[in-house]
């Protein structure tokens, strides 16, 4: 005689795709800079934007261009205070973060020469430190985490940001 093992007709569980993240209200996007990397990303007029240093201890900048390629750090409510030195000198490097954020500035007509950014955290800043910005016009915003590769003496390794 053979024993019959009944088949559950129960949907198979559910599983986590990425532990550790939290669920976003509507309208709210999240994307990771990397330490060492950059992104762009496109904002409109009301936009609120977050740039949070996830592990303390990173500078960040931020530049704003409107549709026509101009920096315009006014587009976010503040001042530039530099001419992207961390961003320029990253986009110079050879990864796939240098290569995606060139490739999206050249599409745009976007000439970095002319770059005005906004240094944000650095050295001091503590851990979930964050700056928000009011977008006043569409355009785009490009964030760089700048890094130098690590001293293993000074363990001064580039960490994340976060931009909501």
């Amino acid at each position: 005689m053979q024993l019959l093992v009944p088949i559950s007709s129960a949907p198979a569980a559910s599983r986590i795709k990425r532990p550790g993240e939290r669920s976003l209200p509507p309208g709210v996007e999240r994307y990771r800079v990397s330490g060492g990397g950059s992104i762009v990303a496109a904002v409109g007029a009301g936009d609120a934007v977050t740039l949070t240093d996830v592990e303390g201890g990173q500078v960040c900048e931020i530049a704003f261009c409107d549709s026509k390629g101009n920096f315009d750090m006014a587009a976010l409510g503040t001042r530039a205070d530099s001419q992207g030195e961390g961003l320029k000198t990253m986009l110079s490097g050879d990864g796939e973060s240098a290569h995606r954020t060139q490739a999206a500035l050249r599409r745009r007509g976007i000439n970095l020469s002319k770059a005005e950014t906004l240094h944000l955290f650095g050295e001091e800043s503590r851990p979930g430190t964050s700056a928000e910005f009011l977008v006043a016009r569409d355009g785009i915003i490009v964030v760089a985490a700048p890094g130098k590769p690590m001293s293993p003496e000074n363990q001064n390794t580039a960490t994340d940001i976060e931009l909501r």
